[in-house]
């Protein structure tokens, strides 16, 4: 039998599948937690949120899913082999869930989401964002992944031709993640997860205040290990973000637009 769950009176979930991360974005922020068995009460800051209750499922082994997560399996164990740190299957479940979640709320037959990975590698957490904004996607939905090295590119380039994702648009971009970001048009994209040299991402988020349209979604990898600069987590923690860290081992700093970039405020 496939996944199940349900919201009973948003009270309990109950669900055969073995991973639901179960997210409320609210007010204050994004709000998550992973179940992994049997049947849970929803936690407290889930139940206290009005706007946005959400369970999104984490794809399950077998069926229609089990070629997907064995190209997932494979991309990871070479991503390690050839030197590469991809990020962490909770980390990969997060942008799961984030890029569906936000795709859910935002895909029209009227709008197009654009979806980038800045620092690609060969497509590992590619694939994680790809595949929860396929499930979401009810129009035109493109993920770009851009990496600078150029044999990390051309191997980026088999993977995403692998993922057997029909109806969405995956790209490859052999280019440095930060030019490429610069040479953009302002508010002409939705999510953008960044995991380039961490002295980088003051620049890339200041970067990004422009890029995203509003309501856009920027991540950012490792913000507990290796930590990125305190100017940086300042600066995220200022207008125009509304910023929440999901508490996964390596940490991912998550950053919505809520008005306008730096140059609308004439800065």
């Amino acid at each position: 039998m496939g996944p199940a769950f349900s919201l009973a009176g948003l009270g309990a979930i109950t669900f055969l599948n073995p991973t639901i991360l179960c997210l409320s974005l609210g007010t204050d922020g994004l709000q998550g937690q992973y179940i992994t068995s049997g049947s849970a009460p929803i936690p407290p800051a889930l139940n206290s949120y009005r706007r946005v209750e959400a369970a999104v499922i984490i794809p399950p082994s077998g069926g229609s899913d089990e070629k997907f997560l064995h190209l997932l399996d494979r991309v990871e164990d070479e991503s390690t082999r050839i030197g590469l740190k991809p990020v962490m299957r909770e980390d990969g479940s997060a942008l799961y869930a984030l890029s569906y979640l936000y795709t859910a709320l935002h895909s029209s037959r009227e709008r197009e989401i654009v979806a980038l990975d800045l620092g690609a590698g060969i497509g590992y957490s590619t694939l994680w964002i790809a595949r929860g904004i396929e499930e979401a996607c009810i129009g035109r939905c493109r993920v770009v992944a851009v990496e600078r090295e150029e044999s990390r590119y051309h191997r980026l380039r088999m993977v995403l031709s692998e993922a057997g994702l029909r109806s969405i648009e995956l790209e490859a971009v052999h280019a440095d993640a930060l030019k490429y970001l610069m040479d953009l048009p302002d508010e002409s994209i939705d999510m953008a997860f960044v995991d380039v040299e961490k002295g980088l991402y003051p620049l890339v988020l200041r970067t990004l205040e422009d890029k995203l349209r509003y309501g856009g979604v920027a991540v950012f990898h490792n913000a507990f290990y290796p930590k990125p600069s305190e100017m940086f987590l300042k600066t995220a923690r200022r207008w125009p973000w509304k910023t929440t860290i999901v508490p996964t081992r390596l940490g991912l700093l998550v950053a919505v637009k809520m008005g306008g970039g730096a140059r609308e405020a004439g800065l």
